[in-house]
């Protein structure tokens, strides 16, 4: 199986409104998630779905994954059947509130890859056997559903989530995949989103759920590898061709083979970003 590339930002799209889903085309995500389940109302499901298979039956050039709804139950059912026709439209089915068990038994059936939506609790103690099943290709951080678990017991005050983001962080990594940060409720960029987006960068997350286009353009250069950050890359990967030395000095700093990787997964970025 190809593992996709980890997105800088994954846009969330109500499948129930096309209007939205035309016009989440021309937006600069690096993918979409056109979702079936919370954005959309129950009335509206199988409007929804037939809005879907409409858009995967269409030649596009974006990346499209999908959140289904809980596979468990006849919508799920009747989401994974429509993505069952679209297999080669589609990059990734999104599984919500994901536990070993589910996304074990989501697999199970075949089909797409899977992103795994950790959004509760077991799925924060779940992370690692979650990420570790064949077939998922990453896992993401549902930070709104996760606070509101905490609420239910007596956590309303939680504003720190540090602990659960890097438990997944460090889980994803273990298991050789990537992680995506939850989304910033606030729609708009502002010091507010730039700080977010900081935390989750520094959190070691490889970029972010956005819920509103206007999101986009922050997390986009947010999660970029800076100017300063290539220039040091490629500093760095000039010095290493330069001696043969198991250990070099760059801006006065000891490099060795471990730093010399991190400098070429950097520049490699920057070229197949370009190439995109």
């Amino acid at each position: 199986m190809r593992r996709p590339a980890p997105y800088r930002s994954l846009l969330a799209v109500p499948a129930s409104s096309p209007k939205l889903l035309g016009s989440s085309l021309r937006r600069p995500a690096s993918a979409l998630m056109v979702d079936l389940e919370d954005g959309v109302a129950p009335a509206d499901k199988e409007t929804a779905r037939a809005n879907a298979s409409a858009l995967l039956a269409k030649t596009v050039s974006v990346t499209i994954t999908m959140r289904v709804n809980d596979p468990e139950s006849a919508v799920g059912q009747a989401d994974l059947r429509m993505l069952d026709a679209h297999t080669k439209a589609a990059t990734a089915v999104v599984l919500p509130k994901a536990t070993s068990d589910r996304t074990a038994s989501l697999l199970s059936r075949g089909g797409l890859p899977v992103i795994a939506l950790i959004e509760t609790p077991e799925g924060v103690e779940d992370a690692l056997r979650i990420a570790q099943r064949t077939g998922v290709v990453g896992l993401m951080f549902g930070s709104v559903d996760y606070a509101a678990e905490l609420s239910a017991v007596g956590g309303w005050h939680a504003r720190d989530l540090g602990w659960a983001k890097g438990r997944i962080v460090n889980a994803a990594a273990a298991a050789g995949v990537w992680a995506l940060a939850g989304p910033s409720t606030l729609l708009e960029d502002g010091p507010e989103l730039t700080a977010d987006v900081e935390s989750d960068r520094s959190l070691g997350f490889a970029g972010k759920l956005c819920i509103h286009p206007a999101q986009l353009a922050c997390v986009n250069n947010g999660f970029a590898p800076s100017d300063e950050q290539i220039g040091w890359a490629r500093r760095v990967l000039q010095a290493a061709e330069d001696t043969s030395s198991g250990a070099i000095r760059v801006d006065n700093r000891m490099v060795d083979k471990p730093v010399v990787d991190r400098a070429r997964l950097i520049v490699d970025s920057v070229s197949t970003e370009a190439q995109a």
